[in-house]
């Protein structure tokens, strides 16, 4: 990284999150285990429920995953506003072994079929790993990154999981173009061949990185938060150069999602790292 880079990079400010209205969750570590998202989940429906830890629904709760978990299913456990001790609805998901989670005010979750006084279970068959998303990188050409070209699929919705979820941008357009302008744009695309939402974590930018063909590793300069708060966020705050907690990207059923990160060089043949996922960019 240039010194002009790292120079500038120190004169961006924090953007909290929770302006753009994302939900807040719990932050887990980079490489979560089936036991670590099971004991999240019973976690947070202990915290919530209106009876306390001990009380019958969660050991309903338990009962059930633990069938679910045997299968290799995926599931969502719908749980009634009356049930809890903040008067929202809350959504569990459990999928592909990772636990997540959406809290809902009454009126939403009437509208979504939830039930006051019930928790209601849905059971999925799980679509393998392997084949329930595909995914592609090639570089993406821009002229000035203050009129940044948008790829053709924004991610539908993004999450933002952790207690002190935020990013890191720029005061001015000027200002990330003189920092960021020389930078190479690489586009990494998933396509959701499941039929449920895919929800693809990445935990934070340090979870980024890029492997050059010479064994280089390169850290990711910046993401692309195309899909969040648009309209109303552009240009300048669309490029995070930092990112705090884990940042879920969903990809609806049968749909595709760009993601753009900066890289101070990137070539075809390289390799994208995301968490988990790696993949090289087309020649």
């Amino acid at each position: 990284m240039s010194p002009r880079i790292q120079k500038a990079l120190a004169c961006s400010f924090w953007v909290l999150i929770v302006g753009l209205g994302l939900p807040v969750y719990a932050q887990e570590p980079i490489a979560p285990t089936v036991e670590s998202e099971k004991d999240r989940l019973i976690a947070k429906i202990k915290e919530v429920n209106r009876w306390g830890p001990e009380a019958r629904i969660v050991q309903d709760v338990t009962s059930n995953l633990d069938q679910i978990i045997a299968a290799g299913e995926d599931a969502e456990f719908q749980i009634g506003w009356g049930l809890t001790n903040d008067g929202h609805a809350y959504r569990l998901r459990w999928s592909n072994q990772r636990f997540s989670f959406e809290r809902l005010s009454p009126e939403e979750a009437a509208q979504q079929g939830f039930e006051e006084m019930s928790m209601h279970v849905e059971r999925k068959t799980r679509v393998p790993a392997a084949e329930a998303f595909t995914a592609t990188a090639r570089l993406w050409p821009f002229q000035t990154l203050c009129e940044f070209p948008d790829p053709p699929n924004w991610p539908s919705a993004w999450e933002g999981t952790g207690a002190h979820v935020s990013y890191t941008t720029f005061q001015s357009c000027e200002k990330l173009q003189e920092t960021l302008g020389d930078s190479v744009a690489v586009l990494v695309t998933l396509a959701n061949n499941a039929d449920s939402d895919l929800r693809v974590p990445i935990e934070g930018l340090n979870a980024v990185a890029l492997s050059t063909r010479d064994g280089k590793k390169l850290p990711a300069l910046a993401c692309h938060l195309g899909g969040i708060g648009k309209p109303f966020y552009k240009q300048v705050n669309d490029f995070a150069t930092k990112m705090v907690g884990t940042f879920v990207v969903i990809v609806p059923a049968g749909k595709e999602a760009d993601l753009i990160f900066l890289f101070v060089q990137a070539d075809p043949g390289d390799s994208v790292s995301v968490g988990n996922l790696s993949v090289k960019i087309a020649r």
